[in-house]
Protein backbone atom coordinates (compact mmCIF):
# COMPACT_ATOMS: atom_id res chain seq x y z
CA UNK A 1 0.00 0.00 0.00
CA UNK A 2 1.12 3.27 -1.07
CA UNK A 3 0.28 5.52 1.69
CA UNK A 4 1.63 8.74 0.13
CA UNK A 5 -0.42 8.10 -3.04
CA UNK A 6 -3.23 6.31 -1.64
CA UNK A 7 -2.94 3.31 -4.04
CA UNK A 8 -2.62 -0.27 -3.86
CA UNK A 9 0.64 -1.46 -5.90
CA UNK A 10 0.90 -4.57 -7.60
CA UNK A 11 4.59 -5.13 -8.95
CA UNK A 12 5.76 -7.62 -11.34
CA UNK A 13 9.72 -6.13 -11.74
CA UNK A 14 10.78 -9.48 -10.12
CA UNK A 15 8.12 -11.86 -11.15
CA UNK A 16 10.31 -13.67 -13.74
CA UNK A 17 13.62 -13.30 -15.33
CA UNK A 18 11.73 -14.59 -18.74
CA UNK A 19 12.48 -10.69 -20.83
CA UNK A 20 9.10 -11.84 -22.57
CA UNK A 21 6.76 -11.92 -19.69
CA UNK A 22 5.10 -8.56 -18.48
CA UNK A 23 7.11 -6.28 -15.84
CA UNK A 24 4.68 -3.90 -14.83
CA UNK A 25 3.80 -2.25 -12.21
CA UNK A 26 -0.08 -1.59 -11.84
CA UNK A 27 -1.68 1.14 -9.54
CA UNK A 28 -5.31 0.98 -7.91
CA UNK A 29 -6.56 3.64 -6.19
CA UNK A 30 -6.92 2.63 -2.41
CA UNK A 31 -8.18 5.22 0.06
CA UNK A 32 -7.94 4.63 3.39
CA UNK A 33 -8.98 7.20 6.47
CA UNK A 34 -6.87 7.75 9.34
CA UNK A 35 -6.24 4.80 11.76
CA UNK A 36 -8.41 2.49 9.37
CA UNK A 37 -7.22 -1.02 9.07
CA UNK A 38 -6.95 -2.74 5.40
CA UNK A 39 -7.63 -6.45 5.07
CA UNK A 40 -5.73 -7.85 2.29
CA UNK A 41 -6.31 -10.94 0.96
CA UNK A 42 -3.91 -12.83 -2.00
CA UNK A 43 -4.32 -16.07 -3.55
CA UNK A 44 -1.99 -17.40 -5.74
CA UNK A 45 -2.63 -20.31 -7.67
CA UNK A 46 0.35 -21.40 -10.48
CA UNK A 47 0.58 -18.14 -12.64
CA UNK A 48 -2.35 -15.79 -11.27
CA UNK A 49 -2.14 -13.68 -8.34
CA UNK A 50 -4.74 -12.01 -7.14
CA UNK A 51 -4.76 -9.37 -4.51
CA UNK A 52 -8.53 -8.16 -2.47
CA UNK A 53 -7.80 -4.94 -0.92
CA UNK A 54 -10.79 -3.96 1.39
CA UNK A 55 -14.21 -4.05 -0.09
CA UNK A 56 -13.65 -2.50 -3.37
CA UNK A 57 -9.81 -2.82 -4.49
CA UNK A 58 -8.80 -5.67 -6.54
CA UNK A 59 -5.81 -6.44 -9.08
CA UNK A 60 -5.45 -9.29 -11.34
CA UNK A 61 -2.04 -10.55 -12.18
CA UNK A 62 -0.61 -13.51 -14.63
CA UNK A 63 2.63 -14.41 -14.21
CA UNK A 64 5.14 -16.44 -15.00
CA UNK A 65 8.16 -17.27 -12.95
CA UNK A 66 11.31 -18.63 -14.02
CA UNK A 67 11.46 -20.81 -11.50
CA UNK A 68 9.33 -21.95 -8.32
CA UNK A 69 8.02 -19.23 -6.63
CA UNK A 70 8.87 -19.01 -3.32
CA UNK A 71 8.61 -15.40 -1.69
CA UNK A 72 6.18 -13.12 -1.96
CA UNK A 73 6.55 -9.13 -0.75
CA UNK A 74 4.09 -7.49 1.02
CA UNK A 75 5.01 -3.78 2.10
CA UNK A 76 3.91 -0.73 3.24
CA UNK A 77 5.15 3.39 2.69
CA UNK A 78 2.09 4.25 4.66
CA UNK A 79 0.92 4.04 8.45
CA UNK A 80 0.40 0.43 8.68
CA UNK A 81 0.67 -2.23 11.14
CA UNK A 82 0.13 -6.08 9.94
CA UNK A 83 -2.04 -7.94 12.62
CA UNK A 84 -2.27 -11.55 10.96
CA UNK A 85 -0.81 -12.92 7.66
CA UNK A 86 -2.42 -16.03 6.87
CA UNK A 87 -0.88 -17.66 4.02
CA UNK A 88 -2.61 -20.77 2.38
CA UNK A 89 -2.11 -23.42 -0.55
CA UNK A 90 -4.66 -23.46 -3.14
CA UNK A 91 -4.92 -26.68 -5.66
CA UNK A 92 -7.31 -27.66 -8.38
CA UNK A 93 -9.49 -30.18 -7.59
CA UNK A 94 -10.83 -31.82 -10.95
CA UNK A 95 -13.48 -34.16 -11.84
CA UNK A 96 -14.51 -35.53 -15.39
Amino acid sequence: WDGQHNELVCDMTYSSLNQHCAHDIYRASLHLNDHASLTLSVYVDRSIIEVYAGQHTVCSLRVYPTHAANRYRIESNGAVQFDELVVRTMRAIWSA
